[in-house]
């Protein structure tokens, strides 16, 4: 695509409440959802937070895509549709899932956000059926995530997640990786506080601090990693022994972390990696341009 035939979602989207036109003017042809063209599937849950309705398995022409709807949609929420349509439009990155075209039916109130959808689905579901996962491709998945991750980081103002576990990694038919639903961005001025899942949530926002920096993402990243180690969410076995409340406090004011059931399975320098990212300490933390290459490293390596 141009930059030309881009430049429609660049344009400043107005800023009133009211007699708002929200055509498809304000789009780039090239990512204009022609309705007839897509079908809605299955719905599937949402993400922990979100201002998506509802969000559907489909097909756009044929191609599997996943349509994620905002009904009864007022400006305010339009506005911030839009908003991560421009961004999204610019994220061309092998890890990152792509967008595809948006559309808003004014008739109906309805708008639609279009994005490709993987032959296998989200990392949770297959963590959590019976199929056996080496440990090599379980780090090349690692390694996808933090080089999606790190693209994000890179942008001149950094994208964060602010929710990033398996259930947001998307899979593909050879088990490569794609971070999706990064709607959260700090970007987008999205309401704060129903940021993440509290088990993958950096402590700092757990203790309700509002300053916080990309290195949330990197907290994030660890409990993924461990998520993907155990098959299971982060203190899973805890929780059953200790109250939810009294979890978080603990992560907050004790530095407590989950626990990683087979630690013997698994690579030493992975084992440094995911302490490391899970420091109490957000500037303790590496970047994901560090991740990227300590698991580029563990991969190159020749294996037994």
């Amino acid at each position: 695509m141009t930059a030309r035939v881009c430049q429609g979602l660049k344009e400043t989207v107005p800023t009133g409440t009211s007699n708002v036109d929200y055509s498809l003017t304000l789009v780039p042809p090239c990512f204009h959802v022609v309705r007839r063209g897509l079908h809605l599937g299955v719905v599937l849950s949402l993400p922990a937070a979100t201002f998506w309705t509802r969000v559907h398995e489909g097909t756009y022409y044929g191609t599997r895509v996943i349509a994620k709807v905002i009904l009864a949609a007022d400006a305010t929420t339009l506005r911030k549709a839009y908003q991560l349509a421009r961004i999204s439009i610019d994220m061309h990155h092998p890890n990152i899932v792509r967008f595809l075209g948006v559309d808003y039916d004014d008739q109906n109130k309805t708008a639609v956000f279009v994005t490709e959808q993987l032959e296998r689905g989200d990392l949770a579901s297959i963590l959590a059926s019976d199929e056996g996962l080496s440990v090599q491709v379980c780090i090349q998945i690692m390694f996808d995530v933090a080089c999606g991750m790190a693209y994000l980081h890179s942008q001149p103002k950094p994208i964060m997640h602010r929710d990033l576990r398996a259930a947001n990694v998307h899979i593909s038919r050879n088990n490569r990786a794609k971070v999706a639903n990064f709607e959260l961005s700090g970007k987008l001025g999205l309401d704060t506080s129903r940021v993440g899942t509290p088990a993958w949530t950096a402590p700092e926002i757990l203790a309700g601090g509002a300053n916080y920096t990309e290195k949330v993402d990197v907290y994030s990243f660890a409990m993924l990693v461990v998520e993907i180690m155990n098959r299971k969410m982060p203190y899973a076995d805890e929780s059953k022994a200790t109250p939810a409340r009294q979890l978080l406090e603990e992560i907050v004011s004790k530095q407590r972390r989950p626990t990683i059931l087979h630690p013997e399975k698994w690579p030493q320098q992975m084992l440094e990696l995911v302490k490391a990212c899970w420091k109490e300490n957000p500037e303790g933390r590496p970047a994901f341009q560090f991740i990227v290459a300590e698991l580029d490293m563990y991969l190159k390596q020749p294996q037994q």
